[in-house]
């Protein structure tokens, strides 16, 4: 069970949450992921069956991972599609849940792509469409190269 993850540095290192030039400054798709995680904090973490879906090339390992967990607001799920290229369709059963209170994708044109004193909204969250598929039932599409949360009432 993991218990503490953080980065060593904060400011202008290799996958640094906040970068900096001169004036300018901008959050990296790293200050996006760890902020998808932050409903996770103090929660109640359960286990997640990742059914199917396509394996990662020469693996067999699922492209398709998940963590959840519970607190008093409710349930969060964040799934992470690692595929390079091609997307998952994600049916997710979620017991208790009766709406979506909060959906957030971070997605971009490639893997590589990154935020830049120049473009420093290349990449960052937006919104996702999560439709209901019956009673604690749910279904969206999440891109390649992609990390979605949803938060649920």
């Amino acid at each position: 069970m993991l218990t503490l993850a953080n980065l060593a540095q904060i400011v202008n290192v290799l996958h640094a949450p906040v970068m900096t030039d001169g004036a300018s400054m901008w959050l990296t798709p790293s200050y996006y992921a760890l902020q998808l995680h932050t409903a996770h904090l103090g929660a109640t973490a359960f286990p997640v069956d990742v059914g199917h879906g396509a394996a990662l090339p020469n693996s067999d390992t699922s492209a398709v991972t998940a963590t959840a967990s519970l607190n008093a607001g409710g349930t969060t799920v964040t799934i992470t599609n690692r595929h390079y290229d091609q997307s998952a369709t994600v049916s997710l059963s979620a017991a208790n849940t009766s709406a979506v209170q909060t959906a957030q994708l971070l997605s971009a044109d490639s893997p590589r792509a990154v935020n830049s004193a120049q473009q420093p909204d290349q990449v960052k969250p937006a919104a996702l469409a999560v439709e209901a598929n019956g009673a604690g039932q749910w279904q969206f599409e999440l891109p390649p190269h992609s990390i979605a949360t949803i938060q649920f009432s």
